[in-house]
């Protein structure tokens, strides 16, 4: 389950932004990148992905914020350090090794991921930065 949440989060992202606008708009802005981004992922928000729901995402500076709602969890009902100790290795190994993600970390976009319970409770909050995959 696990895996399958964090590839559709990942898919996502890079589906609908990062290597369409980032690699071909080197002359804007990480701020212009990061609004550009979440411009096309909000686009088609929400959208439901196995049984994940992609939320908005918001644009923060040099920071990519992707909400999302496991539809299915019910407060309470997922352990989050097991969630973690499952989600945050399959998110550092997407995110740290797709081409497209790469760049943008390397160009200093910080990629954040927000998961919440079907009640908006939060499970897990994880960000992304040059530094984190290159210390993985």
């Amino acid at each position: 389950m696990f895996k399958k949440i964090v590839a559709a989060i990942c898919a996502c992202i890079v589906m609908f932004a990062v290597g369409k606008h980032f690699l071909s708009s080197t002359k804007k802005s990480n701020q212009e990148l990061v609004q550009i981004m979440a411009d096309a992922i909000n686009k088609d928000a929400p959208r439901v992905v196995d049984d994940v729901r992609v939320e908005k995402a918001i644009a923060k500076d040099n920071e990519l914020m992707s909400n999302y709602t496991l539809i299915n969890a019910n407060p309470g009902e997922i352990d989050k350090k097991v969630f973690r100790d499952h989600a945050y290795p399959n998110l550092l190994k997407q995110g740290c090794s797709n081409n497209e993600m790469s760049a943008a970390l390397n160009a200093g976009i910080i990629l954040s991921y927000a998961y919440h319970d079907n009640q908006g409770g939060e499970i897990l909050y994880v960000q992304l930065t040059k530094e984190v995959c290159t210390n993985q």
